[in-house]
């Protein structure tokens, strides 16, 4: 799965040996440490902001922006058959249940292209995750985070599981 990424801005490392990777808000500075990363996870960065990077294919027309719409990062865990997609928002969250779906959409047509190449089917389940100082203040437990089920104008639903915008969260509290 790996191979079909861009390795300069798309694909990024994270911490091997802690298991850990810092998704970082570039418009507000925030962060957040992600825990807990199977050896096995890749992770993507889904909103380049680079010249280039925005349009997912020059096929599609550019002024049709939900086509080109994109979550922040992308975790895919192979050993757990699982894709979290992260939005990193700040107090006033808008627009990210489109970014979910276009990245959810993105990713079928990825494992789709993989799994052809490869000669094998994907099956993996997604989570959304919402990072949101907003939701700083709402208590969650050890163990689980608020969530939300949220449409889309078709009327799909999926579930965002919002935990605030906390300094650093394992992802197993998250799945």
């Amino acid at each position: 799965m790996r191979e079909i990424f861009s390795d300069r801005e798309v694909l990024l490392e994270f911490d091997q040996k802690q298991q850990t990777a810092l998704l970082k808000e570039e418009l507000t500075g925030q962060a957040v440490v992600v825990s807990g990363i199977p050896l096995d996870g890749i992770l993507l960065k889904l909103d380049v902001d680079k010249k280039g990077y925005k349009l997912r294919s020059s096929y599609f027309n550019s002024k049709m922006t939900f086509i080109h719409k994109g979550c922040d990062y992308c975790l895919i865990m192979p050993s757990r058959q699982a894709v979290v997609f992260f939005e990193l928002k700040s107090d006033r969250p808008k627009g990210y249940v489109d970014q979910f779906f276009a990245s959810k959409i993105f990713m079928d047509y990825s494992f789709r292209l993989s799994g052809y190449m490869n000669c094998c089917d994907y099956d993996y389940g997604y989570v959304y995750v919402l990072f949101c100082t907003k939701n700083n203040v709402l208590l969650t437990s050890v163990s689980k985070v608020m969530q939300k089920k949220i449409e889309n104008k078709c009327g799909k639903e999926i579930v965002v599981k919002m935990p605030g915008f906390p300094k650093g969260i394992n992802i197993d509290k998250l799945l």
